[in-house]
């Protein structure tokens, strides 16, 4: 099978990587197992109960770990990532978090969560590397003995590790256990009362939790997780490496010849999962490219227990027409090539451009000749969870829904952009729109003066095809505005501001065909630029702080963008089957979204010579670029203060 198909349809591999990920957690396991009868074993020893202080009201103690695990995770946006789960079996967390000031007395107001540790998990993304391991000491000697390096003084041994330094907390995802009986919140005068969702029993959500607790409880974890690595229960074997081999150490597969085929039930029809248990070891191997005299199987009737279309297929040469070295006509279907491979990778972008406003306020305080007055906006960009990019976030074959009563300003703004792109497109969109939220409006009276405040926010975004084209387009746009309205008293004029903020961001891939037969995609990136419109005389915190949200958000664009490409360009670039046996030309799109390649032999097949006769083609080293900065979030709350005196 061509070593990198895997980036087009990651099933093949899912056994290969299953076993890895199989044979590093039962070395882990197997040594956590002889850490807990109190033995120390290369350095290793138990991890220490975890304790964690942000202060005397945010806290996690008495943390007892079970056994870690890797989850070597097909996402080769970033080979050198896999997902570390921690187990926390038991402990205590108290977390406080700050609601509002006390009008009356100065006062804050807060409110104290207490849980029970009781079976958590958090898995979150970590980087994996390479540490040099010393041939002269007792360790070292072991590995070496049992190891390819064995008489090869030249070669190095290093060893395979997580870094723990490097923990994703923001993009973790956590397994949080069920209410019990000794979770409470306590409120300013000390009164317990159940958390909101308690029920005995029943699974805790985090995402449910306030972000202020969710954010405390990171920093904890982030704390704790240090015990785990002053354990030494890092290491995930080892590499034997020669002296001018890369020493990056990655996840990736290769050289390797064979598809693994979803073994099908006969009777319901369904596929068995791939993995190492159950039906799943039935799965099949099948040829994908032909290896010396070996011919394919034959293809099968659809439906069949071995059903070899799988959604791609390849329609045959007219050899009354068509040269000798074109194979056929290849189409990757949109379902497995755009729905389920680059959609996919695009909601994220959908997620950290994503604009929420939480919260608007105002005050006011009337002192007869003078009155002060404020007005408050909480908002955030792309801070929600990635675990949403595959409902919330995702690009979905729909219409965008443009209300009539959106501002004149709005509908001008996303006018050219709701409508079909070209004849013969195929479009995914997503929509996200907080207008007129009742939640989102506010007003306060004081004296004679009165306030009204508003946040409305509109985000659309697509992704579409056109048929005969040879590119791709992700283009999106974003709208939204806060506004007041303050009336002093019957005889002052009215005060009445407003700041607009229109974001808009496009992304082009453009297909080409390379000289070793693969499909790269060139990248055009228009990155995030946002203008201001409106009177915001008296807003300019809240302008500093779009600036600041979008500024981060401009960052992780960059990233997400960056790991796409490294998916469509470079060493990560579409080829199949291997190097040198076929050769992709002539990328197009159908009107269906389908993208259609002419295949072709590397060379004319000869009569009673193998068919990959000239596959010995040797790929080029092609670099692939390094990400610029890692995902973040930025979380904005803004107001302006002002005094203002009658006239």
């Amino acid at each position: 099978m061509g070593d990198q198909i895997w980036k087009i349809k990651i099933e093949p591999y899912d056994q290969v990587l299953a076993l890895t990920q199989h044979m590093i957690n039962e070395g882990i396991s197997n040594l956590y197992r002889l850490l807990e009868d109190g033995n120390e074993i290369d350095g290793a020893v138990k991890p220490k109960p975890g304790n964690a202080y942000a202060d005397e009201n945010n806290w996690v103690k008495n943390v007892i770990f079970g056994e870690p695990c890797v989850i070597v995770q097909p996402d080769y946006s970033n080979v050198r990532s896999v997902k570390f789960r921690m187990w926390m079996k038991s402990g205590k967390a108290q977390i406080r978090r700050f609601i509002k000031m006390d009008d009356d007395t100065g006062e804050p107001i807060t409110e104290k969560l207490l849980l029970e540790i009781e079976d958590w998990h958090v898995t979150v993304p970590i980087d994996v590397g390479f540490v040099a391991l010393d041939k002269t000491t007792p360790r070292g000697k072991a590995v070496l003995d049992r190891s390819a390096a064995k008489g090869k003084p030249d070669h190095s041994i290093m060893e395979f590790l997580l870094d723990l330094e490097s923990m994703a907390w923001g993009d973790g995802s956590w397994e949080f256990g069920e209410w019990g009986e000794n979770d409470w919140m306590i409120d300013q005068d000390g009164k317990q009362h159940r958390p909101p969702g308690w029920k005995l029993g029943t699974s805790r959500s985090y995402t449910d939790l306030h972000p202020d607790f969710q954010r405390t409880l990171e920093f904890c974890f982030g704390k704790i997780s240090r015990n785990l690595m002053h354990s030494n229960l890092l290491s995930m074997g080892f590499a034997v490496i020669a002296p001018k081999a890369s020493q990056r150490a990655t996840f990736e597969v290769n050289n390797v010849r064979y598809m693994t085929y979803p073994w099908t039930d006969p009777e319901t029809k369904t596929s068995a999962p791939p993995g190492l248990n159950g039906n799943g070891r039935l799965n099949y191997l099948l040829y994908l490219e032909t290896v010396g005299q070996n011919t394919p199987p034959p293809d099968s009737e659809r439906g069949a227990v071995l059903d070899t279309r799988m959604g791609n297929w390849t329609d045959g040469r007219k050899p009354g027409t068509d040269s000798p070295s074109k194979f056929g006509t290849f189409i990757l279907s949109s379902a497995n090539f755009m729905e389920s491979f680059v959609n996919q990778k695009l909601s994220a972008i959908n997620r950290i451009m994503s604009m929420n406003i939480d919260q608007v306020t105002c005050w006011a305080d009337d002192h007869f000749f003078t009155y002060d007055w404020e007005v408050t906006a909480t908002y955030f960009v792309g801070h929600e969870d990635a675990s949403k990019d595959s409902t919330t976030y995702a690009l979905k074959q729909r219409e965008f829904s443009v209300g009539k009563d959106w501002p004149q300003t709005a509908k001008d703004f996303f006018d050219a952009y709701t409508g079909a792109p070209a004849e013969g497109s195929k479009v995914w969109r997503h929509q996200d729109t907080q207008w007129r939220d009742s939640s989102l409006r506010d007003y306060t009276h004081k004296g004679t003066v009165e306030i009204w405040m508003s946040g409305d926010t509109m985000t659309l975004a697509r992704a579409y095809t056109t048929a005969g084209s040879n590119t791709i387009v992700y283009e999106g746009r974003q709208w939204t505005r806060f506004e007041f309205t303050i009336d002093p008293s019957s005889v002052d004029p009215n005060i009445k501001k407003n700041i607009i903020a229109e974001t808009k961001w496009a992304v082009k891939f453009q297909m080409q065909e390379v000289t070793d037969g693969g499909l790269q995609f060139q990248v055009d990136i228009e990155q995030p630029t946002t203008s201001f419109r409106g009177n915001y005389e008296f807003l300019a915190n809240f302008r500093q702080g779009f600036e600041k949200g979008y500024e981060a958000a401009g960052r992780n664009f960059e990233w997400y963008i960056n790991s796409i490409r490294n998916c469509l360009q470079g060493q990560e670039r579409f080829t199949l089957p291997a190097s040198g046996v076929f050769f992709f030309k002539d990328p197009l799109m159908n009107a269906q979204g389908d993208l259609v390649c002419s295949l072709q032999y590397n060379g004319n097949p000869q009569v009673g010579q193998p068919i990959n006769h000239h596959a010995n083609v040797v790929r080029g080293s092609i670099p692939r670029g390094d990400f610029i900065s890692l995902p973040g979030k930025s979380k904005i709350g803004v107001g302006d203060t002002e005094k203002s005196s009658r006239s």
